[in-house]
């Protein structure tokens, strides 16, 4: 009798461990059906999303197949300078306005804590930086070669991309062949990825120098960089651009005609300007004049008054006259006898809409 007990007691234990292995594989299968169930399920409107924000913004994403959700796009546009585009939501934005001398429009993302806004072409950051009147200060130097990719308007010859030393590109100088209302011929599109662990190189007459006895400005200089940029962040950028769409508006040409001076004219002190505007250009039968520097530093400025009856929509003649002293002096380099002279439309209302004006080049000497 004992030793029967102790036979069906050597049993006990053999049975729970049988009985646990079951369990646990019960539950493991339910697991994976359960799990193969959601893989299996179809994500909702067959893997593509599209939502409709406020205003103009449309929101855009793919939930299916990988999982990866893109980033929704914002629409943004300038009535002061007659373009669209859309960017990833997931960018920020920064734009000076339209009433200082060099306006900026930066769409960026993942900048250092140390960046500055508003971000220029000198900025090693990630960005994407409209720049309508242009910037009075040199051109990045580097290697550089013809653009390889779309943009959403037609390109002047003087476009270029800039490349790191392995070939890689790491920024765009975008013209528009033909510059909308609002820009001036010196107008561009910039657009940058960061280079990390960034390395410049210059070398002159073929032989590597030092920073301090390099001069891009002069003899046979060459600058090449390396480091690495994100191509995720560069094929964004590419992105945004393909988007760029200029307005169509009614041409600052069949508002405002100037006679005097001519683009690209020697001018001096006392200057003579004469030309006609419509009526709509006027406010009280005036409008600012501003002549600038190479530097779009303003000389002087001088109202210019209309000569006639101003309530019309018709061309009525204007004149005014300017008092100022050269910018350039003898032995200054070549660049700082460019100008600008820019005749704005009156605004009283201050709305962008509203805003307007005619820029032309001019030489100091």
């Amino acid at each position: 009798m004992a030793n029967n007990l102790s036979k069906n007691s050597n049993y006990i234990p053999v049975a729970l461990a049988l009985i646990i292995v079951v369990v646990i594989g019960i539950i493991l299968i339910l697991v994976f059906w359960d799990g193969d169930n959601q893989n299996n399920n179809p994500p909702v409107n067959g893997g593509n999303t599209t939502t409709t924000g406020n205003g103009n913004n449309t929101t855009t994403g793919n939930n299916g197949g990988n999982g990866n959700t893109e980033p929704d796009m914002l629409d943004y546009t300038s009535q002061d300078y007659s373009f669209s585009l859309e960017y990833p939501e997931n960018w920020l934005k920064n734009e000076t306005g339209a009433s200082v001398q060099e306006p900026k429009i930066n769409f960026y993302k993942n900048i250092s804590s140390s960046a500055v806004l508003p971000l220029d072409h000198f900025s090693n950051e990630n960005h994407v930086s409209i720049f309508p009147l242009g910037i009075g200060t040199e051109g990045l130097v580097g290697v550089s070669r013809d653009v390889d990719f779309n943009v959403g308007f037609i390109l002047s010859g003087d476009s270029k991309m800039f490349v790191l030393e392995d070939g890689t590109p790491y920024a765009a100088y975008l013209i528009p062949q033909n510059p909308p209302p609002g820009w001036n011929e010196s107008g561009f599109i910039w657009i940058r990825a960061k280079i990390n662990n960034l390395e410049t190189t210059c070398y002159v007459d073929g032989e590597v120098v030092d920073e301090q006895d390099c001069n891009p400005l002069m003899g046979d200089t060459r600058i090449e960089r390396s480091g690495r940029i994100d191509q995720n962040i560069w094929n964004e950028e590419k992105e945004i651009v393909s988007t760029f769409d200029f307005l169509e508006s009614e041409a600052v040409g069949e508002l405002i005609r100037l006679n005097e001076p001519q683009e690209n004219n020697v001018v001096t002190s006392p200057l003579d300007i004469q030309g006609r505007a419509r009526g709509q250009w006027y406010f009280e039968g005036i409008f600012n004049i501003v002549l600038t520097d190479w530097d779009g530093e303003i000389i002087t400025e001088t109202n210019a008054e209309a000569d006639g009856n101003w309530m019309t929509e018709e061309f009525v003649p204007f004149r005014a006259e300017m008092q100022f002293e050269s910018p350039y002096q003898s032995g200054d380099p070549e660049y700082m006898r460019n100008g600008s002279l820019i005749l704005q439309k009156a605004n009283p209302s201050g709305l962008p809409e509203n805003a307007g004006a005619l820029e032309i080049p001019v030489k100091f000497n």
